[in-house]
């Protein structure tokens, strides 16, 4: 099955069904993803709906936002943890304080989680709820805002 998921999200990304769009200036890719048939009532995992190695091989950015209707996942890739010779990521910001904001703003009964920088591929995600109660363009707006203001917490080249 991840084979499947892998060439799926590579001919979705290919023919447009799944869109990226990119914002260079914060190394940050945006991936609209289709919202799938709800059959079962259960919200997918943002892996089972779009393959990471796809999108990795679609963009440089070491920033990766999955958007699906209201259901939104942030993740810093593998990358963006390890000193690269052939370029030099943005370093990690501390969504931390993000997710704080976020659960302020929250009316889905689900609350905002921010992995530690240091992790491997930390994510930010809504746990507890199929979907955020925020509009799409309010959570971008949040997310760019602290990926531009926020200090740098993790940089592998310290």
């Amino acid at each position: 099955a991840p084979d499947a998921l892998l060439q799926a999200t590579t001919r979705a990304l290919a023919d447009g069904s799944i869109e990226l769009s990119e914002l260079p200036e914060l190394d940050l890719a945006v991936v609209h993803v289709p919202a799938p048939p709800d059959a079962d009532g259960r919200a997918p995992a943002m892996d089972e709906l779009c393959h990471p190695w796809a999108v990795h091989t679609s963009t440089e950015r070491n920033r990766i936002l999955l958007v699906c209707g209201h259901s939104y996942e942030f993740r810093y890739r593998y990358e963006s943890w390890v000193q690269m010779v052939s370029r030099r990521p943005l370093p990690r910001i501390d969504l931390a304080p993000l997710a704080k904001t976020l659960n302020e703003l929250e009316d889905s009964g689900g609350r905002w989680l921010a992995d530690d920088v240091a992790d491997i591929t930390p994510s930010l995600h809504l746990d507890g709820a199929r979907a955020s109660s925020i509009p799409e363009a309010g959570f971008i707006d949040a997310l760019r805002e602290r990926l531009r203001t926020g200090p740098a917490a993790w940089d592998p080249y310290d």
